[in-house]
């Protein structure tokens, strides 16, 4: 047993994330958890900018489990967003805005920004980190 599983041995982890990239992370951390998930709307005020919008979405999605959450359980909430040219990036809906998307991040750099909320039925705190990335310059072909 890891050492931070000693250090959580009273608790019940609950993973609120369907992201098979966050189930791996917890596995191969040695975690012993669960995963729960509740439908919650990610829309955000939009005047906020960069790490506002990862932590206000981590936290919007810890809200639905707050009333149930007994003493013994934490529950973990994520969110990332790309912030490029002070704007947010959001998952292409469609092949071609997916094209356009990485076109206008080719040969440019990027904030990769995660945030992760840690919930109790006592408090909640937020951290992120905040990845400055580039692309080389790429060359997008469209496709029939």
């Amino acid at each position: 047993m890891s050492m931070l599983n000693n250090k959580l041995d009273n608790y019940k982890i609950i993973l609120a994330s369907g992201s098979p990239r966050r189930k791996k992370f917890f596995e191969e951390m040695g975690l012993d958890f669960e995963i729960q998930l509740k439908p919650v709307e990610e829309v955000y005020p939009d005047t906020l900018k960069g790490a506002e919008i990862s932590d206000y979405l981590s936290e919007l999605k810890a809200q639905p489990f707050k009333e149930s959450l007994q003493k013994n359980e934490i529950v973990i909430t994520s969110d990332t967003v790309v912030w490029h040219k002070d704007k947010s990036l959001a998952k292409a809906a469609s092949a071609q805005e997916a094209r356009e998307m990485l076109q206008n991040l080719s040969g440019d750099w990027h904030d990769v920004i995660t945030s992760v909320c840690f919930t109790t039925h006592q408090q909640q705190q937020t951290k992120h980190k905040i990845t400055n990335s580039s692309f080389a310059p790429i060359q997008i072909y469209a496709t029939c």
